[in-house]
């Protein structure tokens, strides 16, 4: 297993663009160990849960909640058709009361409030838990819930993950592990983002022998309530919540434009339109999108004048949407 870097709460006005360029995870000790929220934690997860209940705003959020029979782990049924747990919209007032309700309870249902945004279910929270933010663009975002594990998934934003309430492990695999970590349908997912098959708390190696290499390349981190952890962008990360109650605030920020949209999509695209085609025509498409899209290199291009050049120049929020129309235009034919 990889070391790990460290860094203390000090050193976050230091946190520079060289450390996200290294695209490595670092842990910051007590980060916000000054939050009110979390020193409300510290007393107990009902007091927590009663601080952040001063500042809801009485509208749905989205809640899943797995029976006990789950024990915490969020997944798929045994033949991958379907979720092992059900999901639907109730007030963050009654989330709150049943996680306190339950907290005692020896064998719990599963339940969490997953990505939340602060702002619109929390308005208040954050002028009293203040982190200085990376950029204006930073999202600000919430989880609430009991005893969990989310299986291993990456995000495309950088992730400072920092804990509130509650214990957490984190098990980082950088993206090259991908294919080590038997990825689940892409179809239907659990939030969203496809997810690793592989509970890595109790790897079952007979079936999906490569997670032990998995493993091998892994990172582990223990956080207590108020450190944060820097994930970089498309690593895989997998999220154990250890007490009865426990709560996460995100900060989520990225280096490109919202306006390009997510490149998840364009994986399903491809999916549709390259992957089945003949080999000899597939790998044809790969010199094509190496040249115009992994490895877009200024003399492909230098040959067409910059205002012919359409979308092969830097995209604008403008171009941007032209070229979203244009390739739902052309979906929409088919």
């Amino acid at each position: 297993m990889t070391t790990v870097r460290e860094l203390s709460a000090a050193d976050w006005p230091l946190f520079s663009d060289e450390i996200i360029e290294q695209s490595r995870p670092v842990l910051i000790r007590e980060l916000v160990r000054e939050w009110p929220a979390v020193r409300a934690f510290k007393e107990s997860g009902e007091r927590g849960l009663r601080y952040i209940e001063q500042f809801v705003v009485q509208r749905p959020v989205t809640v899943y909640v797995g029976d006990p029979e789950i024990e915490g782990r969020f997944s798929y049924t045994e033949n991958l058709e379907d979720l092992n747990f059900r999901s639907g919209k109730i007030e963050l007032t009654k989330v709150i009361e049943r996680l306190i309700s339950q907290q005692a309870d020896v064998k719990p249902a599963a339940v969490y409030v997953g990505s939340s945004a602060v702002d619109r279910w929390l308005p208040g929270f954050s002028s009293e838990n203040v982190i200085t933010k990376r950029t204006s663009d930073t999202l600000e975002s919430f989880w609430l819930g009991s005893r969990t594990l989310i299986s291993a998934h990456f995000d495309f934003p950088h992730n400072l993950a920092c804990v509130v309430g509650g214990r957490r492990t984190f098990r980082l695999f950088p993206p090259e592990q991908l294919s080590n970590l038997y990825i689940g349908p892409l179809d239907k997912t659990p939030a969203g983002q496809p997810i690793s098959l592989v509970d890595f708390e109790h790897p079952d190696l007979e079936r999906y022998p490569k997670s032990a290499i998995a493993l091998e390349n892994s990172l582990e981190f223990n956080l207590d309530p108020g450190d944060a952890l820097f994930i970089p962008s498309m690593w895989w990360h997998q999220v154990s919540s250890l007490d009865p109650i426990n709560m996460l605030v995100n900060l989520w920020w990225s280096e490109t434009p919202e306006s390009l949209g997510s490149p998840l999509m364009a994986l399903m695209h491809a999916i549709l339109s390259v992957r089945d085609i003949p080999l000899e025509e597939r790998e044809h498409w790969r010199r094509l999108f190496d040249h115009y899209v992994f490895d877009p290199r200024p003399e492909n291009f230098d040959h067409i004048p910059d205002r012919a050049k359409g979308s092969l120049a830097a995209l604008s929020k403008v171009e941007s949407d032209k070229l979203r129309s244009k390739i739902a235009k052309e979906l929409s034919q088919h």
